[in-house]
């Protein structure tokens, strides 16, 4: 083992290239990562230090005339590792060091519903089984995928349940633990759309009905699928009629008017073969095929799964007529990714997805 404050000269260094191009620093069998860079000074950790939570660091830097320097500071804890490990082991020594280092990113998040669930390194946890001590936590794939992954944590008091009151005078009250909150007055009624419908309308924002339960109805905004509008609202029956409570914010104006179909008459409208798939092109966006029918095919952005674009479009009879929905967010994509990168954006998705779960 090399000792704290070792030096080497340049000609006892070599360095590496790995097959994805990153250069490693090899001394004695024992494979460097560069960590960081400052000036003429690099820093290099143990190829092993995430996985078996080795603390062996390296540094190189100039010595004037002398040349390059090699300084050490700790020892492997594990011997020369030449070979690959295989599938997922990898895997399963990283998180085994984060147990032995308690190194888990941990935080409490929200659903829409304002159900709590736990999130460990972006795994999510549903609430399981509550003792006077402990709260149990379940993965959230465990009736799903069968996921035998469990959590605990210690039982911490939750504030009280959280919503709006409205009184005969028509002024909505917060109400928090019991306790009364007052408000400007809103306007709130029900209306019957054309097809027969029962609408509820908030302050001229119209939401549909989405779920019926005992006690209790679940309200959507009327934009929640065009333009992924999180405003919803609660209803409730019985002991609690004619309270009711509001989650969520508009993301867009009153809309009045009916949107109209989508006139392809002023559009670029393409369709062409690539490769063993068809797809549609509109103005230069391009389309995959998502369902197919008798007498329609929808539709959807090819940046729908890497950048969460919300575009689609509708074609009828033999591309007789097409209709769209919804608009880009981003430009035309006209190159190939490189590989790895779109697998790279999905995930930046997912993050975001739980960072704003969290905000909530």
């Amino acid at each position: 083992m090399l000792k704290i404050s070792t030096i080497l000269d340049a000609n006892e260094i070599t360095y590496v290239l790995t097959k994805r191009g990153k250069m490693q620093l090899c001394v004695n069998g024992y494979l460097y990562t560069r960590d960081k860079k400052r000036g003429d000074s690099q820093f290099w950790a143990c190829n092993q230090s995430k996985v078996l939570n080795c603390a062996a660091r390296a540094t190189t830097y100039q010595r004037g005339s002398q040349g390059q320097k090699l300084t050490f500071r700790g020892c492997h804890n594990h011997p020369v590792i030449a070979e690959r490990r295989k599938a997922g082991v990898r895997a399963r020594l990283v998180n085994m060091c984060k147990r032995e280092r308690g190194d888990y990113e941990l935080q409490f998040v929200r659903t829409n519903r304002g159900q709590l669930q736990l999130c460990v390194d972006g795994y999510l946890f549903n609430k399981n089984k509550l003792t006077e001590e402990s709260q149990f936590w379940a993965c959230n794939q465990s009736r799903v995928t069968y996921c035998p992954v469990r959590a605990t944590t210690s039982r911490v008091e939750q504030p009280g349940p959280i919503s709006y009151v409205v009184t005969s005078r028509g002024t909505t009250q917060l109400s928090v633990d019991g306790f009364l909150f007052t408000h400007d007055p809103v306007d709130i009624s029900y209306m019957v759309t054309a097809r027969g419908t029962t609408q509820l309308v908030l302050n001229g924002f119209p939401f549909t009905k989405l779920n019926v339960r005992k006690n209790m109805t679940f309200w959507a905004c009327c934009q929640a699928k065009p333009l992924n509008c999180t405003a919803r609202i609660t209803t409730y029956r019985g002991s609690k009629e004619g309270s009711f409570a509001v989650r969520g914010e508009h993301n867009h104006q009153i809309i009045r008017e009916r949107r109209k179909a989508g006139d392809p008459s002023d559009r670029d409208i393409k369709f062409m073969i690539c490769g063993k798939s068809r797809k549609l092109f509109i103005d230069g966006f391009s389309f995959t095929r998502k369902v197919l029918r008798t007498n329609y095919t929808i539709w959807e952005c090819c940046q729908a799964r890497p950048l969460g674009c919300k575009a689609g479009a509708t074609s009828y009879q033999d591309a007789s007529r097409v209709t769209v929905r919804g608009e880009h967010n981003h430009e035309i994509v006209t190159e190939r990714r490189k590989l790895g990168q779109r697998k790279i954006l999905m995930e930046e998705r997912r993050l975001e997805r739980i960072s704003r779960k969290a905000t909530c």
